[in-house]
């Protein structure tokens, strides 16, 4: 994890088989929000793969509990791949996935802002090259874009590389 986190944390672990056990970190930080570690150790019987105390995810949550986040790790690898976001404010859950490479440079993200009143919008930004990379928005051009009103009836857009729109569409 990250942070430093109060003492003490609490360890659990599981037998998920036989040789094969999983292991759960909690830990709360000095500013009382929440970390938890998944780790894999042993022989997993059925596929055969052997995890030396491989973090499978780690996840954090703020105190208030409006804000958090979630990245699961690949096997055979330390780098995560994806991370999966939230915040809530204002009546609006905002909700980001964003998709790495091997190096952990950010491939393209997804953004979900899901409203009270059943509205919302869907983004997907994509990354062209390291140069024009934080020039637009917050991570890269926008490929994608659709919002909804609370009835269901919506819009949506999809843009080329220079952000013009070269088709949309509604529905109802």
């Amino acid at each position: 994890m990250l942070k430093s986190s109060l003492e003490p944390s609490w360890n659990y672990k599981w037998t998920a088989q036989e040789g094969y056990y999983i292991f759960l970190k909690v830990s709360i930080f000095p500013d009382y929000s929440c970390g938890w570690e998944v780790k894999f150790w042993g022989t997993e019987t059925t596929s055969g793969e052997l995890y030396h105390n491989w973090v499978f995810l780690n996840a954090w949550q703020s105190a208030g509990k409006d804000e958090g986040s979630i990245s699961p790790n690949n096997h055979d690898e330390t780098n995560i791949r994806s991370t999966y976001q939230y915040t809530v404010a204002d009546d609006t859950l905002k909700y980001i996935f964003l998709k790495t490479s091997d190096d952990g440079q950010v491939i393209y993200d997804l953004e979900i802002h899901s409203c009270s009143d059943l509205s919302g919008e869907l983004i997907k930004r994509i990354k062209i090259s390291e140069e024009d990379f934080y020039w637009r928005e917050r991570h890269g051009i926008i490929e994608y874009k659709s919002s909804w009103n609370a009835d269901g009836k919506g819009q949506w857009w999809k843009y080329d590389v220079e952000s013009n729109v070269i088709d949309s569409g509604s529905w109802n």
